[in-house]
């Protein structure tokens, strides 16, 4: 794989968890929530937690 390809994945994946990230915020909306935390929107998302550093 090139460093083209892989920045066109990794982009591309990038815009997908953008949008879903402004659905699930959309959907607290709708439902009377002002404020939604972090871990809320990753549990909606299925997502888990970060973690630091990377290994390859």
């Amino acid at each position: 794989m090139t460093n083209n390809t892989r920045n066109k994945f990794a982009s591309y994946g990038l815009e997908i968890l953008k949008w879903a990230a402004l659905y699930v915020l959309y959907q607290a909306e709708a439902e009377g929530k002002t404020v939604v935390r972090q871990d809320v929107v990753r549990r909606r998302l299925d997502t888990g937690r970060i973690k630091r550093g990377i290994t390859r």
